[in-house]
């Protein structure tokens, strides 16, 4: 055995060195640039997370703002030929535009490597919190300028350990971020052995000192029933670091892509924390913990219908502080009929453990109903659930964990959703043609969307494809206008101009979003509470859609989603409210067919209730919606002498654009997907050209419905 072991060690270094001689490298300098770049934007998003408040709002805003731009870049069809230089210019910008922030911060510390000897360096720190982050710009002489450096990161426990070791890539210049947890009072000695190319590189010496400890307990309650309620939490220090109770829930096994942890970006609209204040955690009823002597700021909220609370605390050593906190209400829209739900949450349930640390996500964010999907792709799935329909069902009081599934999805033609469904259903090998498993929805009486529809067109999901493809057959229920905090309502309109009825619906996309109810939907279901009642009206369409602000519409006393049957001079009373103390709504538009009917703006920096109240004659069929900033509401149909209510002046223009995404579709057909592996979506090519002979029969379908859409509204002009 240890002579093959010899032998093999050889070989390897006779193939290497055949591979030196020929100037042929084992990876090309795109593949490793490549393999770089892709393990920047999880560092430096978990940077941003966890050690936010050491950079400046403007270097926050720089260091998101590159992270977006990376994953842009990773979309591009270039990142899948990694020979060739200069194939991602966008990840190239994005580094560029890193690599000043991070050294300029206060927490990196230049370390230069030497390569006859390891460097001895020494760092010393005043923790308030009992723990933060380093950031390491390791680099041999000459790498000053190095555009392309490694990155790695690791935590260390400091009441478990007082020493550790870090091994970093063989390259001229690493990025290494350090996170340093859970000192005790006192002065806290840390070593770090670190290793580069099997030879000791440095031997760092960190002595960390923490103030003496006292005690914070703080209880929450509901200020209308004095009963304890769940919410979000920031508990930070006076260097804006967030502190974390033991009580907070975990989100250690909520499923793929969730960081494990206790706490949670929260860049949502209705947080009054600042930029610095956007980390939180999840309690039920309050916590209690020890923390070091200081200065903190804690921020409680619960939702957008909830008045946050900021409490200024001082904390002394060895004394013990309470505090009580009364969350109040601005506006109770459950009992104005209008009961929320987010449909759009990934997380994996297993049974009741599960169940529970989710329900207590979901209660403290005032999130009715939570429609929880079990991800796919054409290789696997994500985010499992124990069991579906009923029995998949967690009801505790107001509030229910519902499943459903988010299959089919492609970054091709889009990413589909399906709610309140009884069982999953997957067609691997013929992944493409999702009306398979829309007509199976169908079936099970479960409601189907398309996601993902308010990004523009080259922002990864394709998804207008599919959805001209669909839409038109009558395949889909609604369509997801609200996704992380923003709304766009432009594909939207264009379908609805069609005379193609559609839910407007919202989700938060957790875990890629920041937190349950980012992006949420009320549906109007006159005062029932269960899940039932609530996907029946999410199925009617009488929904409004929000990252904030409360957005009512009436017309003729109907909620959205009705269809009115009138006559030509008919009257239509329309009434529509926008309201938040939070997220001001800014303007109210009542629109029409996407134009404009009437609009106030609220005045500057007002945070009052907008309200339009008008009368108007029924002339012709149309769709009444309402919105403001923020949010958006489903149509109220008006039918005149029973006539579709499409635009139908604009009815040719927007047949060409559906045609035109069909024409893409059937490029893309000719092309087929793109090379395949995890997170790619695609299906093997066998797969794949077994199913384009069909797509293309439907595609086919579809135009000739177009054309007779079109050839209808030209007989109506």
């Amino acid at each position: 055995m240890r002579s093959r072991r010899r032998i093999l060690f050889v070989a390897a270094g006779l193939l290497a060195l055949a591979f030196w001689r020929l100037e042929l490298p084992v990876q090309s300098q795109g593949e490793l640039e490549m393999a770089r770049y892709k393990r920047v934007p999880g560092i430096v998003r978990e940077l941003l997370d966890r050690a936010g408040a050491n950079f400046s709002a403007s270097g926050q805003r720089t260091l998101s703002g590159a992270v977006q731009q990376f994953q842009t870049g990773f979309a591009a069809p270039a990142v899948n030929l990694p020979q060739a230089r200069g194939l991602c210019p966008q990840c190239e910008n994005a580094m560029a535009r890193i690599l000043p922030v991070l050294d300029g911060a206060g927490i990196t510390e230049r370390i230069w490597l030497d390569t006859a000897k390891s460097v001895e360096h020494r760092i010393e720190r005043q923790w308030p919190t009992g723990g933060g982050a380093v950031i390491l710009r390791l680099g041999a002489q000459g790498s000053e300028f190095d555009t392309v450096p490694d990155f790695v990161a690791r935590e260390f426990d400091l009441s478990r350990t007082s020493a550790g070791e870090l091994e970093i890539p063989a390259a001229r210049t690493v990025y290494a971020v350090i996170y340093l947890e859970r000192g005790a009072p006192g002065t806290n000695a840390f070593t770090l052995k670190i290793v580069s190319g099997g030879r000791d590189a440095v031997r760092l010496d960190l002595r960390a000192e923490v103030p003496a400890a006292g005690e914070l307990k703080v209880t929450i309650a509901d200020a209308a029933t004095g009963a304890p309620t769940a919410a979000g939490v920031g508990l930070y220090a006076a260097d804006k670091r967030i502190v974390v109770p033991p009580q907070a829930i975990s989100f250690d096994e909520a499923g793929f892509s969730y960081r494990k942890g206790q706490s949670r970006p929260y860049n949502v609209r209705y947080w009054t924390g600042d930029i610095s204040q956007r980390q939180v955690f999840f309690v039920d009823g309050g916590f209690s913990l020890k923390l070091p002597e200081g200065d903190y700021t804690l921020i409680a909220g619960k939702g957008p219908e909830y008045q946050p609370v900021t409490l200024n605390i001082r904390v002394g050593p060895g004394g013990a502080v309470e505090r009580k906190i009364a969350l109040r209400r601005w506006i109770d829209m459950a009992a104005r009929g209008w009961i929320s739900g987010d449909a759009h949450v990934h997380y994996a349930r297993s049974g009741e453990a599960s169940n529970r640390l989710l329900n207590t996500w979901a209660r403290a964010e005032e999130v009715h109903i939570a429609n929880v999907v079990r991800m796919g792709d054409a290789q696997k799935t994500y985010f499992e659930q124990y069991a579906f329909g009923n029995a998949g069902r967690y009801v505790k009081d107001d509030f229910a964990l519902v499943p459903g599934q988010e299959d089919p999805r492609t970054d091709y033609i889009g990413h589909t959703l399906h709610m309140n469904i009884q069982a999953p259903f997957r067609a691997p090998q013929r992944y493409y043609l999702y009306d398979l498993v829309f007509d199976e929805m169908r079936r099970q009486r479960a409601i189907s969307t398309y996601v993902h529809t308010y990004q523009p067109a080259m922002f990864s999901f394709f998804v207008r494809l599919d959805m001209s493809l669909n839409i038109i057959k009558g395949k889909v229920d609604g369509v997801e206008i609200c996704e992380f905090g923003d709304i766009d309502d432009t594909l939207y309109n264009e379908f609805l101009n069609l005379g193609l009825k559609l839910t407007a619906t919202a989700g938060s996309d957790v875990p890629w979003g920041q937190s349950v109810g980012q992006s949420r939907m009320y549906a109007y279901t006159g005062g029932r509470r269960d899940p039932d009642a609530w996907y029946e009206a999410v199925k009617a369409g009488r929904t409004f859609v929000t990252a904030g602000p409360m957005l009512e519409l009436w017309v003729n006393g109907k909620p959205p989603g009705t269809e009115i049957e009138a006559k030509p001079g008919d009257v239509l009373e329309v009434r529509a409210t926008a309201s938040s103390p939070l997220v001001p709504p800014r303007y109210l538009d009542v629109i029409a067919q996407g134009d404009v009917l009437r609009s106030i703006k609220a005045e500057a920096d007002s945070s009052r209730p907008l309200t339009l109240q008008f009368r108007m004659n029924a002339t012709e069929s149309t769709w009444i919606a309402a919105r403001c900033a923020h949010a958006h509401t489903t149509p109220v149909y008006v039918r005149v002498n029973g006539n579709p209510f499409w635009k139908v002046r604009a009815v040719p223009e927007l047949v060409e654009k559906r045609l035109n995404n069909l024409k893409q579709m059937e490029k893309w057909l000719s092309v087929g997907p793109g090379p395949g592996g995890e997170g790619n979506y695609d299906i093997p090519p066998g797969g794949f050209a077994a199913c384009a002979g069909e797509l293309r029969g439907r595609i086919e379908e579809a135009r000739r419905l177009y054309a007779d859409l079109a050839e209808r509204a030209k007989r109506e002009r």
